[in-house]
């Protein structure tokens, strides 16, 4: 028991990297279908389920006083990369779709923050409802997977 520990996810909200091994996890038995590709019938409602599936999580998981979540827009996977690291975006100082709050004073009021102000200065935010889905969020509705 760690009373002090302080804990927190950030993920793109189409995060293709994150949607990729859902859908292999998915179709383990079929590596035909394990690729993003936006003819076969199974990517659309794979990553729709996906996305959904990680919205619930982060929700569940705010609910812990020591744990919080910053969900950025997009389909990236890390906002750390550059052309040596496979990643082509490195938006670490830069990222600030979460409601205008840039990911880097979040980050450091996650750190450095003390007692409970932590938790003003890196509570959970959201990109939603401007996340930039790589498709039209209205083909989601079709895909919704049942609770």
């Amino acid at each position: 028991h760690y009373p002090d520990a302080r804990f927190a996810i950030f993920t793109d909200a189409f995060d293709g990297v994150q949607a990729q091994f859902y859908k292999i996890m998915k179709f383990q038995q079929d590596p035909g279908k394990w690729s993003l590709d936006p003819t076969d019938e199974t990517t659309l409602p794979a990553y729709c389920e996906w996305a959904f599936g990680a919205r619930r999580h982060l929700l569940a998981t705010s609910t812990a006083w020591n744990m919080v979540h910053y969900l950025s827009a997009g389909i990236e996977h890390s906002v750390l990369g550059g052309e040596q690291s496979g990643f082509p975006t490195n938006d670490f100082y830069s990222e600030n779709s979460a409601r205008g709050v840039l990911l880097v004073d979040w980050l450091d009021g996650l750190i450095n923050e003390k007692d409970m102000i932590w938790r003003f200065y890196a509570s959970s935010t959201t990109c939603t409802p401007n996340c930039e889905p790589p498709f039209p969020i209205l083909a989601c509705l079709d895909n919704k997977p049942s609770q």
